[in-house]
């Protein structure tokens, strides 16, 4: 599902053709924004 939100298409890029390195792209991204959501979400609600 997150390969149908990207703004450039895999072919755009240099990858080898994996069907997964949109993805395997996109790893570290969603997990800084899962840490940061998280941090927000407990610090705010327990103000």
């Amino acid at each position: 599902m997150a390969a149908n939100f990207n703004w450039c298409p895999p072919r755009c890029w240099n990858y080898p053709p994996d069907k997964n390195a949109v993805i395997k792209v996109q790893i570290p991204i969603a997990l800084s924004l899962l840490v940061m959501n998280t941090f927000l979400l407990n610090w705010l609600m327990f103000l």
